[in-house]
């Protein structure tokens, strides 16, 4: 109940401050406090006895928000869709959308969000793992090259929210859904 008041908190902040970024908003004064948001997660820290960050933050300026808490209150969602979806709609967003992150494990929301460090660092991975394969090392660079840049797409897939496919629907991405 705590995390979930953080949360809510939180959001309320994010609204009422409209920070810039994630720096702006933890120096941001929490909602209804004279804390800023850095020192109410400290204190939630404290209070919770589990390591709780707010990692990253998104404001939508149409559409109707409702949140979902999943998980014990570990994974916090708020769904912002269009209008002329029902509160069940958008609940059974945030529910499928926590499940998603919950089953999956996401490093990023999208390939937009992937840097170029990651990108090279797997890259380099998969090219050793190509060479030291009989069947591959004897390749040309490139087409060794376009293996990569298919293996990456994989990558997308696998580590990416909106590249993954949704898990109540394989056939789809959760960006389609």
């Amino acid at each position: 109940e705590k995390f979930v008041d953080f949360v809510k908190g939180v959001a309320a902040t994010i609204v009422a401050c409209k920070p810039a970024d994630l720096d702006a908003l933890m120096e941001c004064k929490y909602n209804g406090t004279d804390l800023t948001v850095a020192q109410q997660q400290q204190e939630m820290v404290l209070v919770i006895g589990e390591n709780i960050k707010v990692r990253r933050f998104s404001i939508f300026t149409e559409g109707v928000s409702g949140p979902y808490i999943h998980a014990g209150g570990k994974i916090a969602v708020l769904v912002n869709l269009e209008t002329g979806l029902s509160a069940a709609q958008v609940n059974e967003v945030g529910k499928d959308m926590a499940m998603q992150i919950a089953a999956l494990n996401p490093r990023f929301l999208d390939k937009s969000q992937v840097t170029q460090d990651v990108l090279d660092e797997e890259k380099k991975i998969l090219l050793a793992q190509m060479d030291n394969d009989p069947k591959m090392a004897a390749k040309p660079a490139q087409v060794k090259e376009k293996i990569v840049a298919g293996k990456l797409n994989k990558f997308y897939a696998e580590n990416c929210l909106l590249q993954q496919a949704f898990v109540k629907d394989s056939e789809v991405t959760v960006e389609q859904y």
